[in-house]
């Protein structure tokens, strides 16, 4: 389970250092192999870890043809799927169809989202925790929270 927050910076090869704390688990669990891809809600660059992408392509592969909604979302997600490695520094290399998608800068934020490592703008992360920090933001928080018996 990937969580927390961390400050990183975008080299000029266009590459990453994801927090050991989540190469760590990675590789635990899984493999240095992972798979960006975009965010159909917001612009961040999503780092899969390879087994764990192979289940969502697994779904799509299952799911009926007919759903134009699903069709939709694997094109979308399929589409802009990058598979990478760390290197020996724990970087991931940013395409850049990914790059541009976000407007992805030199400082960026590097965070934990459960199954998966989200990699936003500085600016776009602070945007966003200003915005869940909003009054009606967290009242519909903790509304989610109590519908899904997780009592904070």
């Amino acid at each position: 389970m990937f969580s927390g927050f961390f400050p990183a910076t975008l080299d000029a090869k266009f590459r990453v250092i994801i927090p050991s704390v989540f190469r760590d688990l990675m590789l635990e669990h899984y493999t240095n192999k992972v798979t960006l891809t975009k965010d159909l809600r917001d612009p961040v660059i999503v780092v899969w870890p390879q087994p764990v992408f192979q289940g969502l392509m697994d779904g799509f592969a299952s799911a009926p043809k007919w759903d134009r909604g699903m069709a939709k979302a694997q094109s979308f997600y399929i589409g802009n799927a990058y598979r990478q490695e760390f290197d020996g520094n724990g970087r991931v290399f940013i395409p850049e169809p990914l790059r541009q998608h976000v407007a992805l800068g030199r400082d960026v934020a590097v965070v934990g989202n459960i199954k998966n490592v989200q990699i936003w703008t500085a600016d776009a992360w602070a945007a966003h925790e200003r915005e869940l920090k909003e009054q009606g933001e967290v009242e519909g928080m903790l509304d989610a929270l109590r519908r899904y018996n997780l009592n904070y």
